[in-house]
């Protein structure tokens, strides 16, 4: 069973590692098990993507031009 961990961490840090994510087709939750997997030494414990919040996986269904880590300050 799976179970749900909370912690905090700066916004400026968030922020950031959410665009790294985004910019390596990850997310925040996968990477972190991904770390926690590694640090335990687990191996194939974790499936390599995800599914993307896409139907198929790409953005031209979307409706969404362009990026948006591009109009972020």
């Amino acid at each position: 069973m799976n179970t749900l961990t909370n912690f905090r961490i700066d916004e400026a840090t968030r922020k950031s590692f959410h665009i790294w994510c985004i910019q390596n087709d990850t997310t925040i939750a996968e990477n972190l098990r991904g770390h926690i997997d590694s640090v335990l030494d687990r191996k194939n414990t974790v499936p390599k993507k995800s599914i993307s919040w896409f139907s198929n996986g790409s953005t031209s269904e979307s409706g969404l031009e362009g990026r948006w880590e591009d109009t972020y300050k």
